[in-house]
This record gives structure tokens, C-alpha cells and sequence, in this order.
């Protein structure tokens, strides 16, 4: 479904957003082509970085094509979209034919790893900020609502939301993220 809507350029930013919160190896694949478009190259690269943990940085990076946009087009506060790396597409895709095969249909990734509750909270620990509410939306929405993060609240705010949670997953570090209700 969300694949779909990578058709509409308007769409093509948020369904990037939300395949790579999907964790799905799927999702990578449907992300692949806008690598070769310079308006959401760096959008489509961040979402396979989530799911597989590639870094894109040297071999994976190149630099941006020159911005058309007029100065005056330019928003006032850049997002933190906008300081993503420049994928190498070719680098990329390559890449991602030779480790396709360690990842499983029907298992879902974060950082090239099956997603469990412990790693959701690892990563909201110390991945990049600009993923802090995707994964946020997503423990809530796993946890059907009995987790609620506050992603943009005050660091002291976050740090006890995660602390709470966190001696509850420890004990089962390996558990399926889909039981991440019950480490509660």
C-alpha cells in the first residue's frame, strides 16, 4: 500500500519516512529507484539505512547534485532532512544485491537487525535524533498505545520515559518487538 503512493511526488518524502520505520526488506527494494532521484535520493538512503544499518558514508556518498531551488524558494530554518547524505546509487545498489540474502521476508529491521524490544530502545538511545519520532510512533503504536514516548519533550523528560521501560527488556533482550507490551 505504502509503495504505491511513492508514485505521488508529492507523498514521496513521508512514504520514505514511514518504509523505513516499517523495518521491512521489501521496503528497501521499493526504495532503490528514488535513489536515483536527486529530490528524495537522501530520503530513500536514510530509510534503507534504518532497515539495514549501511552507513552512507564513503563508498555510499557522493556529492549532491547543484540545488535548482531559487534562493528565494528556500525555506528560512533548513530541515534536518537536509543535512542527509548524498547517496551513491550505484554504490548502493550493489551493496544491497550481495546482502539482500541475510535478510528474511517477513521479519522486520532496524539497523540491519531483527527488530526486538531491546533494540528499539537502544536505538532510541542513541540513534540519530532526526529518527527519535518515527521509532517514538512506532513503540506506540506496537505497544498499542500502553507506550507513549514524547520524542520532542526535554532530554531529562526522555531519558526517564526510556529508563522505565528499559530494566523490563533487558530481561528478555531477544524477545520479538511485536511482544514489546509485555516487557511492561
Amino acid at each position: 500500500m505504502l509503495t504505491k503512493a511513492l508514485g505521488a511526488p508529492e507523498l514521496q518524502g513521508d512514504v520514505l519516512r514511514a518504509l523505513g520505520t516499517s523495518g521491512s526488506p521489501a521496503a528497501v527494494e521499493a526504495c532503490l529507484p528514488l535513489l536515483r532521484n536527486p529530490k528524495v535520493a537522501h530520503l530513500a538512503a536514510e530509510a534503507i539505512s534504518t532497515i539495514t544499518g549501511l552507513v552512507v558514508e564513503g563508498p555510499f556518498r557522493r556529492e549532491a547534485p547543484d540545488n535548482e531551488r531559487d534562493e528565494d524558494d528556500a525555506p528560512l530554518v533548513p530541515a534536518p532532512e537536509d543535512e542527509l547524505p548524498f547517496p551513491d546509487h550505484e554504490a548502493i545498489e550493489a551493496w544491497w544485491r550481495e546482502q539482500r540474502k541475510r535478510f528474511m521476508p517477513g521479519t522486520r529491521y532496524l539497523h540491519g537487525q531483527p527488530m526486538t524490544a531491546a533494540l528499539i530502545l537502544e536505538a532510541l538511545q542513541q540513534a540519530p535524533m532526526l529518527r527519535r519520532p518515527a521509532l517514538a510512533l512506532n513503540v506506540t503504536i506496537r505497544s498499542k498505545g500502553a507506550v507513549r514516548l514524547n520524542p520532542d519533550g526535554f532530554a531529562q523528560e526522555q531519558w526517564a520515559q526510556l529508563s522505565r521501560l528499559r530494566p523490563a527488556s533487558i530481561s528478555h533482550p531477544a524477545q520479538p518487538y511485536s511482544d514489546f507490551v509485555q516487557t511492561l
